[in-house]
This record gives C-alpha cells, sequence and structure tokens, in this order.
C-alpha cells in the first residue's frame, strides 16, 4: 500500500482527477511528457491511459532525461523512435532546436512527471523547454501534479 494512502488516507493524482473530469475546451489531441512515473493510482501509466480515452489522441510522446524507462545515464542520447504508432523524441534535444511542424497537429502538451528534487535540474529543464515552446506555439500546457513522496504533509494542484 502506497504510503501517503497509510499517513493521509485516499490521494487523487493529477492524472486520476484531470481524466475523471469534463474534457477541457479544444484539447482532443495532445502531446505527453512522461518517463517511469508517470502512472495513474492503479499504476497503469499515462500514455496508456490516454490512449484509452476516446477524447483524447496522442500524437507524441517526449521522454526526457534517462528516456522513457529511466534506463539511461544523464547526458545519453534518447533516440527517436515509436510507442506503438505514436512517435517519441527526447525532450531535450528536440526542444532547443523545435522543428517548425512538431506541434503542428498538438492542442495541448501534458506533463506528468514526479519529480523528488533530488536532481539539479533534470526535470525542471524539461519543463522550462516544454513550458517556452508550447508559449511561442501557442499550444496550450497542462501540468497534472502528483505529491512529492519526499515530504507527505501536503499535496498542491489541479483540483
Amino acid at each position: 500500500m502506497c504510503p501517503l494512502v497509510v499517513l493521509f488516507g485516499q490521494v487523487t493524482l493529477g492524472i486520476d482527477q484531470f481524466l475523471k473530469q469534463q474534457q477541457p475546451a479544444g484539447v482532443t489531441r495532445v502531446a505527453l511528457i512522461v518517463n517511469q512515473t508517470s502512472v495513474d493510482g492503479q499504476q497503469r501509466s499515462t500514455v496508456k491511459r490516454f490512449r484509452e480515452d476516446i477524447r483524447f489522441d496522442v500524437k507524441i510522446v517526449f521522454a526526457p532525461e534517462n528516456s522513457l524507462t529511466g534506463a539511461l545515464y544523464a547526458r545519453e542520447t534518447i533516440n527517436d523512435g515509436k510507442l506503438g504508432d505514436i512517435p517519441v523524441y527526447g525532450i531535450c534535444s528536440t526542444f532547443r532546436n523545435p522543428s517548425r511542424t512538431l506541434l503542428k497537429d498538438v492542442d495541448a502538451i501534458i506533463y506528468d512527471i514526479q519529480c523528488v528534487g533530488c536532481r539539479s535540474h533534470t526535470y525542471t529543464t524539461a519543463l522550462f523547454y516544454a513550458m517556452e515552446l508550447a508559449a511561442k506555439r501557442s499550444v496550450a500546457f497542462i501540468v497534472l501534479d502528483r505529491p512529492n513522496p519526499c515530504s507527505w504533509t501536503h499535496s498542491e494542484g489541479f483540483e
């Protein structure tokens, strides 16, 4: 059982809360920024949840440093690939020099990564690059919040 549940009762993660709510206006085609921590309260991947939800069409998946699975070391190159029929790109290299067409078919970028604050820059830098690109391209940006496991005193974010 999750320690957060033991200490504080039921905790609802951002992914669970977001998918329970009515679909945000104009958000159908999404890009996901995820890694191995991107799971719902039942440990199902965020990518899988969005792919199964008929309201959304996952167009692109972006992986931060260390890859979708967390298996790479810092600064190792994330090779572009596919997750089924969905293209997967490494966020840092892609967002530093994005192509003009990178987000042409995307209504929103959705960020769902657990960060415990022990990496000095990796996930916050990925978040920064993604927010900057979304602003430049006038694409909505949504962060699916989750409790910090290092500080179980409170949770902030989407309600």
